[in-house]
């Protein structure tokens, strides 16, 4: 079964660098979509069955957290896995993206490895 994965980051080099991990990786990835805002996210899952998620908390026209909880409360949309990212290192920033019910949270910077890892074990966690 191929995957579908939205990368939502406003930083065009963060969205590059998570696509390219996508890329060159073993997983059945089909499509891989990028959203730079909430605005363009939201228009983008509308369009397009996802499978994932990974979402920067800092957008610049909503907080990160907010679309999880959205996203969260949708009958259907509840089951898109979110890998959350962030800067911020604050464990109550950290606590409230988990709290919204997001899989897990990726400190940037972030390796390569750690993009991967986490892609497959949602994608293996969503499949069940």
């Amino acid at each position: 079964m191929a995957y579908n994965v939205l990368i939502t980051d406003d930083s065009p080099a963060m969205r590059a660098t998570i696509r390219r991990v996508l890329e060159i990786s073993p997983l059945d990835i089909d499509e891989i979509y990028e959203a730079e805002e909430a605005a363009s996210m939201e228009l983008q899952v509308d369009r397009h069955w996802v499978d994932l998620l990974i979402l920067d908390l800092r957008l610049p026209d909503r907080p990160g957290v907010q679309m999880i909880e959205r996203y969260k409360q949708d009958d259907v949309l509840n089951r898109i896995p979110i890998i959350a990212l962030s800067a911020d290192p604050r464990e109550a920033v950290l606590e409230q993206a988990m709290d919204a019910g997001c899989e897990i949270v990726l400190l940037k910077p972030f390796r390569p490895e750690e993009i991967f890892k986490n892609v497959q074990k949602q994608l293996q966690v969503y499949e069940v």
